[in-house]
């Protein structure tokens, strides 16, 4: 039998008991917000999120499947700052959904040098717009500028 009540994800979220199922668009979020929050791994990829928390009540699946639920906008995303600037606490009264181009000005842009594939240098100030236009992978370019990885569709990065 499923013990609802043990803290499965990442050693603070537990499913709870009520009417919402693992495996679909609300847990999912859930899952991630969780490990955003409380995953060691995940926060070395996206240091941003170090000092980040969950509300008590977020902790269980049920409770927040119910505000999910009732407050998703399709296509849009959780949100935990855009309420309130610098917000590090995901809760009911911080969350809301914004559309994509809504959380990126919500984000501090930074200034970024590759080589493209044709070999010309490329100055990038928005990372995330920057790469959502040109299909490439946000996580993997940061990891070509910080020296992690060597290249990402062949892009690499400038030498200083």
């Amino acid at each position: 039998m499923l013990n609802t009540n043990r803290k499965t994800v990442n050693g603070i979220g537990f499913l709870g008991v009520g009417p919402y199922p693992r495996k679909t668009r609300s847990h999912r979020a859930w899952t991630g917000m969780i490990a955003r929050c409380y995953n060691k791994k995940v926060q070395e990829r996206q240091p941003t999120y170090k000092g980040c928390s969950v509300c008590v009540e977020w902790h269980n699946y049920q409770i927040f499947a119910k505000w999910y639920e009732e407050n998703y906008v399709e296509g849009y995303h959780l949100d935990k700052d855009l309420r309130i600037p610098g917000n590090k606490i995901y809760s009911p009264d911080t969350c809301k959904f914004a559309s994509s181009k809504e959380n990126i000005k919500g984000t501090k842009p930074k200034s970024y040098v590759f080589i493209n594939p044709q070999g010309f240098t490329v100055s990038i100030y928005n990372l995330r717009e920057f790469c959502r236009t040109n299909n490439l992978r946000a996580g993997h370019m940061s990891s070509v500028h910080s020296g992690k990885a060597k290249f990402h569709k062949k892009w690499t990065k400038a030498p200083t």
